[in-house]
């Protein structure tokens, strides 16, 4: 008896690390966002290491790697993963997954749309001189990745929930997480994005994936209506 009730007060406490640590790395990722955005509004240059690394690769491209990064660019992008979130949405709201279904938009329209409200604010010029492909709109911080990072990530968030820590959940998770880097360095290779608009996405986008997060885990609790 003594055992059940002790692990009862451990599971909170787990909890609360595990959304403390969270936390943690989003700040760190926010601040990493933050320095980026007081030195890019309005400018059309790169700053740090963007021209080093543009012009490192724009050197060495490849007609065939070229087509490999218009590819995952392509899954990146609003084209592709607004009709694979209408097609998930609905086939959650079926299954009557509310929450889930609601984790999925937010992840999908709520960081766009932040996206496109911050385009417009910072108004920075995208690396023309670097293009591999046509591009419009403004630069930073770049949609695909944090558009990416918040819609793979809370897919794969959802797909593994449940699941015990193991090797598959491990291999799926190392996956998106690759996937998803791809995206962005994508993004650099096609010269559409500077280096730094790409980290500033990712960066944004993880910080908007952990409060979207923690809104499905608060649902949760609150319903107590578990995946199935």
């Amino acid at each position: 008896m003594k055992n059940k009730h002790k692990i009862t007060r451990e599971i909170p406490k787990k909890s609360l690390v595990k959304y403390l640590l969270g936390l943690f790395i989003a700040v760190l990722f926010f601040i990493v966002f933050m320095n980026f955005s007081t030195k890019v509004r309005g400018i059309s240059e790169g700053i740090y290491f963007d021209k080093l690394i543009l012009s490192r690769i724009h050197n060495h491209i490849n007609q065939d790697i070229k087509n490999i990064m218009i590819f995952i660019s392509f899954l990146g992008s609003a084209k592709f993963y607004l009709p694979l979130c209408s097609f998930l949405t609905i086939y959650l709201l079926r299954k009557k997954h509310y929450i889930e279904s609601i984790g999925l938009i937010n992840g999908v329209l709520g960081s766009a749309i932040v996206n496109f409200v911050l385009k417009r604010y910072y108004v920075r010029v995208r690396p023309e001189m670097y293009f591999q492909v046509q591009e419009t709109g403004y630069s930073f911080p770049s949609g695909h990745s944090m558009v990416a990072i918040s819609f793979y990530f809370i897919c794969t968030y959802l797909l593994v929930r449940n699941r015990p820590w193991d090797i598959k959940k491990i291999i799926i998770w190392m996956s998106t997480i690759v996937f998803v880097t791809l995206i962005g360095f994508s993004r650099i290779y096609l010269g559409v994005h500077w280096p730094t608009d790409v980290i500033g996405g990712l960066s944004l986008g993880f910080v908007w994936l952990y409060f979207n997060i923690v809104l499905v885990e608060l649902l949760h609790k609150k319903y107590k209506k578990p995946i199935r």
